[in-house]
């Protein structure tokens, strides 16, 4: 949990940077946002399930378990809007919000289906994480996205914003080696 509290006071400080420039408003800039608040909101919710289950004797299961699946889901959104900053540069404005309802949509459907599978919570030996179909299904959509944005950077690179192909690169090669390092060692991920 240092390390995501660690990460979000990172986060947080480099929102009220963001926040103290002027803005043009511009669309590239609104999807930039979306995204960046996005992250956010994973970690947080990423540090209150480890504080859920870490105290799970003072709430009551389905409190802690809706806890976990609404980080869980978080991970899928973020990955459909890394996916979606990546578009912004690629499409016209007209064309990328009706991409983005387009995602919306999906995802929600997507978010439904995990919040009707089951979730189990491993806290054993200092180790807590969860488990079970929900995230395992978490792991395929977000892989698909993921995979996606890849597959845009790689292809459209040339046509993307130099500074936001690194960055958005950067991302994905640290979020697919710590999902892979979860996946294949979840007792890496330790709550001390």
């Amino acid at each position: 949990i240092q390390i995501q509290v660690c990460g979000m006071i990172i986060l947080v400080l480099l929102f009220l940077f963001y926040k103290s420039q002027k803005s043009l408003q511009l669309y590239t800039e609104k999807a930039f946002y979306m995204t960046f608040c996005m992250a956010i909101i994973n970690l947080a919710l990423d540090i209150m399930s480890i504080l859920f289950i870490e105290y799970r004797a003072l709430f009551s299961d389905v409190i802690v378990l809706g806890v976990c699946k609404l980080y869980i889901i978080s991970l899928v959104w973020e990955s459909v809007f890394a996916l979606h900053y990546v578009l912004v540069d690629l499409l016209s404005e007209k064309t990328h919000r009706r991409w983005k309802v387009y995602l919306v949509c999906l995802t929600l459907l997507q978010s439904a289906l995990i919040t009707a599978l089951p979730i189990y919570i491993h806290h054993e030996d200092g180790a807590t994480y969860t488990y079970g179909p929900s995230t395992l299904v978490v792991y395929a959509f977000t892989l698909i996205y993921i995979l996606a944005t890849i597959v845009v950077l790689s292809i459209f690179g040339k046509k993307l914003n130099k500074r936001r192909r690194a960055a958005v690169g950067v991302w994905m090669f640290v979020w697919v080696t710590g999902a892979l390092l979860q996946y294949f060692n979840s007792e890496l991920f330790v709550f001390e």
